[in-house]
C-alpha cells in the first residue's frame, strides 16, 4: 500500500473513532458514516477491521462502541 493511500486509511479510521469518542451511545455505520462525512461502505469496513483489532466491539447488533483499547487509542 502506498504511503498516501495508508495516510488516508488511517486518517479515516482516526475520524471514525473521533466520533465513537463523542457519542454517548453505541452508532451504526450509517450514523457514523453521516458524522464523518465518510462513505457509508468504507466506514463499515473499517469498523470491521477496527473489531479485529479490539478497538471496538458490538453490544448491539449493527451497533459498534469503543473498547479500552479504542478509547486509548482515540485520546479519551
Amino acid at each position: 500500500m502506498s504511503s498516501l493511500k495508508k495516510s488516508f486509511a488511517d486518517e479515516d479510521q482516526a475520524k471514525i473513532l473521533a466520533a465513537l469518542n463523542e457519542m454517548s451511545e453505541p452508532a451504526t455505520g450509517k450514523e457514523l458514516a453521516r458524522k464523518t462525512g465518510i462513505d457509508e461502505k468504507i466506514v463499515n469496513l473499517k469498523l470491521k477491521k477496527m473489531k479485529v483489532f479490539g478497538l471496538i466491539d458490538s453490544p448491539v447488533r449493527c451497533k459498534y462502541a469503543l473498547t479500552e483499547a479504542g478509547q486509548a487509542q482515540a485520546g479519551r
